[in-house]
């Protein structure tokens, strides 16, 4: 480790020499700083890599998925397109995470160095990661990098981040809005950057905290990348308008505090489209309710419409996903498939879900049937649409004819959701009242017990956690555009005790009211 103090490359080059393996060492934005090939090395992930000068989006959405890199320690990974494993570990410098240490084990020894080598390693890669990304005098070399200077803060006024946009392509850009990408939540199709380049031109899209951040200028744009959203299975959100791009900032902690907010529903979907699809590689399971389904590599399965669930991708599974709009008049397959399982489906009085694994009989047909529309969207052949429908149509009869799907009693369905919706529309009128559950009972003349398993069955949560929800986002609110006392905001929201609203406000924002408060208004 003889590298001069201010060559990262250098000192990469020798971390590889001493540990013996080819290594990468990222940025935070997930960009490559330096890296180590020993001759003879050959693998076309880690080439494409270095020639790309940054790692793919799906690698990405990994590491931001890792339970053992978001809590700071090592982990090791296989990716898809490499026989390697490799080893991760976070660089972390002063508290702060400035990039990674990517490790490729070519052999199985890197298991076998001494921890204290490890932790040497990336003591003194992180320091000089560290000094890298500190110095005051490192110009400005991409649009992305004035940007994030932007995000951060760094510019003290609006004149002098205009006279450091002068001679760029920034000085004359006029987006109509931005949009973010949650990786922790992507599981979808691979190549996401190239889907980005290819339908979005000037976005700049990059890296920020996690989220891949892009440009969009106009009303096409904005509704292509809506589309994408639901092809991908995306956490994503699009910002307001951006009448003055110094204003970023703002509008950036805005849509994020959004996005975290569909986060923080515990990645719980729900969409209008009956959702069939098909695990490529890995492993995961669907929560859904009370029931949690397995599910692994070849197995296809399907979700009805309007129903909501959650993706615990733990294996790093990669799926194809296949949606179709059955609310949609216009939509050529209501023409041959009966209203009545139509509107099964769309009500959810049907199966909400099924698996199909190999070995099945009906396995072939729908596997076959499932890669040819999807191989038919991605490649859009003349007349492809026609070829899409006829799949599709094959595929519901599949589902249908051989019972795997099933229309439920849609009466008894019925009278559930409208129970639901007469006991949620009295919670949401009242609930800064003083409600229990003999409260909703004798309100609705339902009993206690029902009122709960509704809540249970149809929403997979419990009367007090959805009260709760309602009463806490009432709170927060009041503490950031009011000056109210906090004692005060509890008893407005629904608490007549101030430390039963201190620990309910401390368990869902984690954090208390008072510092909640003083983050919030300091970050406007």
């Amino acid at each position: 480790m003889s590298a001069p103090p201010d060559d990262l490359k250098q000192l990469a080059e020798d971390t590889g020499i001493l540990l013996e393996c080819p290594l990468l060492v990222l940025d935070d934005t997930f960009h490559v700083a330096a890296y180590f090939s020993p001759p003879g090395f050959s693998d076309p992930l880690f080439k494409d890599v270095v020639s790309c000068g940054e790692i793919t989006y799906e690698a990405g959405a990994i590491i931001s998925k890792s339970a053992a890199l978001c809590s700071g320690t090592a982990d090791y990974i296989k990716l898809d397109g490499s026989t390697f494993k490799r080893r991760f570990a976070p660089l972390i410098s002063t508290g702060v995470r400035l990039g990674y240490l990517i490790c490729v084990d070519t052999d199985g020894h890197l298991q076998e160095i001494p921890s204290d080598i490890w932790q040497k390693v990336e003591i003194i890669l992180s320091k000089q990661l560290f000094i890298e990304t500190s110095r005051q005098d490192k110009p400005f070399e991409t649009t992305e990098d004035i940007l994030m200077h932007l995000l951060d803060g760094g510019f003290p006024s609006e004149p002098y981040f205009r006279l450091q946009t002068a001679n760029t392509c920034l000085s004359d850009f006029h987006p109509a809005a931005f949009a973010l990408i949650d990786l922790t939540a992507y599981i979808g199709k691979r190549h996401l950057k190239e889907e980005i380049n290819q339908h979005f031109s000037n976005a700049h899209e990059f890296l920020y905290k996690g989220d891949i951040f892009l440009f969009l200028h106009n009303e096409q744009d904005i509704d292509i990348f809506s589309e994408m959203v639901k092809e991908f299975c995306l956490k994503a959100i699009i910002s307001d308008p951006i009448s003055n791009l110094f204003k970023l900032p703002k509008l950036y902690r805005t849509a994020h505090e959004a996005l975290e907010m569909i986060i923080d529903s515990n990645m719980w979907n729900v969409h209008n489209e009956v959702l069939v699809a098909v695990v490529r590689d890995g492993y995961m399971t669907v929560e859904m309710g009370a029931d949690t389904y397995s599910l692994s590599t070849g197995d296809i399965y399907f979700i009805s419409p309007n129903q909501r669930y959650k993706i615990n991708n733990t294996g790093n599974a990669r799926v194809d996903v296949i949606l179709l709009n059955l609310s949609n008049p216009a939509s050529l397959t209501q023409e041959f498939i009966p209203q009545s399982l139509i509107r099964g489906l769309v009500t959810g009085n049907c199966t909400h879900f099924a698996k199909v694994t190999r070995g099945d009989y009906r396995y072939n047909n729908l596997i076959d049937d499932m890669n040819t529309v999807i191989s038919a969207e991605n490649e859009k052949h003349e007349f492809f649409q026609i070829l899409v429908h006829g799949k599709m149509y094959d595929i519901f009869y599949i589902l249908f004819s051989s019972g795997l799907v099933k229309i439920c009693d849609v009466e008894a369905q019925g009278k559930k959701y409208r129970a639901l919706r007469r006991i949620t529309e009295y919670i949401n009128n009242n609930f800064c009242d003083s409600i229990t559950l003999d409260t909703i009972a004798q309100t609705t003349g339902l009993s206690r017990y029902y009122v709960s398993h509704l809540f249970k069955e149809l929403m997979n949560t419990t009367f007090v956690n959805y009260l709760n929800e309602l009463r806490l986002t009432r709170a927060a609110m009041l503490l950031t555009t009011t000056d109210t006392p906090v004692i005060e905001i509890a008893g407005m929201s629904g608490f007549n005790n101030i430390s039963n609203f201190n620990r309910a406000f401390k368990m869902y924002y984690e954090t208390t009211p008072s510092k909640y408060r003083r983050a919030e208004k300091q970050s406007f």
